[in-house]
């Protein structure tokens, strides 16, 4: 059984989903200009769009990285 997504913070796991989906290709929307299951999957993790995902998977990993350290 899956987790549910997470929408908010700054776990490695929403950090890693989000540049993962983020990278993905195909278009985020239809043809007819509905949401392909990729762009509804990343709204339900946070994002609005492939490259705000990427971005905020980095963003998220560079704050886990730093409190590490």
């Amino acid at each position: 059984m899956s987790r549910p997504p997470e929408r908010t913070g700054n776990s490695g796991r929403r950090a890693a989903f989000l540049q993962r989906m983020g990278k993905m290709p195909g278009p985020t929307k239809n043809k007819d200009g509905t949401d392909t299951p990729l762009l509804k999957s990343l709204k339900a993790w946070g994002a609005s769009s492939k490259e705000e995902a990427v971005r905020k998977g980095r963003r998220i990993s560079m704050m886990n990285k730093k409190k590490k350290a």
